[in-house]
């Protein structure tokens, strides 16, 4: 983990000890409880007053019949010591809009496993509003490392306060990778967010498999603004090697420097050969309006059935100006090809805003992450498709119908996947969409699903392959992307 300057008011924290005896027959047990009492700082919340609600020892029934004694219980793991920083209570794009952005950092001797906190705002007069249970962005945290958190509370109205206590957690071991980020460029997307470009880097000789990144936006006196989350990063790594990432910053809070956060674990091997590759070099189009459009096609040549994720990258004289971010919602199985486009490319615009560049200035390039050993999974098993109408607007031709399961058992990310190619075979676009993440037996979605249509093609000279399929396991399928 690459850790940025905590800064901030550090909280401190006290323990309150209960003790409890149990007497069993003739044997005695003492079972102490150490409960961990998180105290905010006092610019946040005052502290938290430790329980003194009494314990009752249960009193003991002569038997008349003699029974073994029973063991003593185990004596219950203690909360780990945590502390919380950088703690802020930010408004959010409306009035009566809260976020609330913090550090948390493991003080105990022990990994902690997909931590949650509880985060409570608090009204002038000390009442709690609302309270929101949320996990840390990582997923591991190990001994002294720290991880972002952030909660959104919409139409809260007014608020002064917060309070934030460690939910939970799971014990686990880690095995950590530590990776480098460098940031390279930023810029203003048109939903008024801030894109953030950079690099990761694995400087190991080992595989990793990375769960989670995050960059903490800070003023000129590093206090937190805002966390950004990726909208694009590798999720796993060959030794050596580099990728771009892209995150994106909700609301442009005028950062000065940013603090990067990886949750990287090692990796237990790469598949060689590698199951998922490019079926032919990948192509950058621009459509009416001059908005790029990535086509390209993906196959399986494994025995296997796997999901894959692409990173999509357009350079510009050689500088990285956007990525973008494809993972298929229903895994490939053997043989298969399937064909991919990606319009969204976020800073893009701002970043290029004072080039004189055409299409031929860019380039992309594709790269796949490297399937790891022992991630393959079920193959997709077709669902019905009606196709009720298509209907051209504008740089987008859009297919309108319905899908069906027509299974006993409940299906997962019942996705709709079309082609369009000319009649010799040459692939002019492509689309897919998750109509449904979940359908019951004999459950139908509405779906719309969006083709994007390059400048000067000719539509009418090619033909649509449309087809749906959905999964048996959640696991089995990549839940949809979402762009803030």
């Amino acid at each position: 983990m690459i850790a940025g300057s905590n800064g901030g008011t550090k909280e401190t924290a006290s323990k309150a000890l209960v003790c409890g005896r149990i007497w069993s027959n003739m044997k005695r047990a003492c079972v102490s409880l150490m409960i961990l009492i998180l105290l905010m700082p006092s610019a946040c919340s005052p502290a938290l007053e430790p329980d003194t609600t009494p314990t009752s020892t249960p009193s003991l029934q002569p038997s008349a019949t003699p029974t073994p004694s029973p063991s003593p219980s185990p004596s219950p793991t203690p909360p780990p010591d945590v502390e919380f920083t950088d703690l802020r209570l930010l408004p959010d794009k409306q009035v009566g809009d809260w976020r609330v952005i913090g550090l948390i950092t493991n003080r105990s001797a022990s990994p902690m496993i997909d931590p949650r906190v509880a985060i409570t705002l608090m009204s002038n007069d000390g009442a709690p509003l609302v309270t929101e249970t949320v996990p840390i962005i990582f997923a591991h945290l190990a001994p002294g490392e720290s991880s972002p958190f952030r909660a959104v509370f919409p139409s809260v109205g007014l608020a002064s306060d917060i309070r934030v206590a460690l939910h939970s957690n799971h014990e686990g071991s880690i095995q950590r990778a530590a990776l480098e980020v460098d940031i390279l460029n930023t810029g203003r997307t048109s939903r008024g967010s801030v894109a953030i470009l950079g690099s990761i880097t694995n400087p190991g000789n080992d595989p990793v498999s990375i769960t989670a990144l995050a960059l903490t936006a800070q003023d000129s006196s590093r206090r937190a603004l805002g966390v950004a989350l990726p909208y694009a990063m590798p999720g796993s790594m060959r030794g050596g090697e580099s990728a771009p990432f892209l995150a994106l910053l909700e609301i442009d809070a005028g950062a000065s420097s940013y603090a990067a956060y990886v949750d990287a674990v090692a990796a237990r091997g790469i598949l060689d050969p590698q199951p998922i590759s490019l079926d032919g070099s990948p192509r950058l189009k621009l459509d009416s309006q001059d908005h790029p459009i990535a086509i390209g096609s993906l196959k399986n040549v494994s025995d296997n059935a796997y999901l894959a994720s692409l990173t999509l990258t357009i350079s510009y004289q050689n500088e990285w100006v956007s990525v973008s971010q494809i993972d298929t919602p229903i895994p490939l199985g053997p043989g298969e090809k399937r064909a991919f486009s990606m319009t969204e490319f976020p800073g893009m615009d701002a970043i290029l805003q004072d080039a004189a560049w055409s299409l031929e200035d860019l380039h992309l390039d594709v790269r796949i992450d490297p399937t790891l050993v022992g991630s393959e999974v079920t193959q997709a098993i077709p669902v019905e498709l009606e196709i009720l109408s298509y209907e051209r607007i504008g740089t987008f031709t859009f297919i309108r119908g319905t899908v069906t399961n027509p299974y006993t058992h409940r299906v997962y990310n019942a996705t709709v996947m079309t082609s369009l190619r000319y009649d010799w075979g040459y692939l002019m676009t492509a689309a897919w969409v998750v109509a449904a993440e979940t359908l019951s037996t004999g459950e139908s979605a509405d779906f719309v699903l969006a083709i994007p249509i390059p400048a000067n093609s000719t539509p009418r000279y090619a033909e649509f392959d449309t087809w749906a399929a959905a999964v048996q396991n959640p696991a089995d399928g990549s839940p949809p992307m979402q762009l803030p």
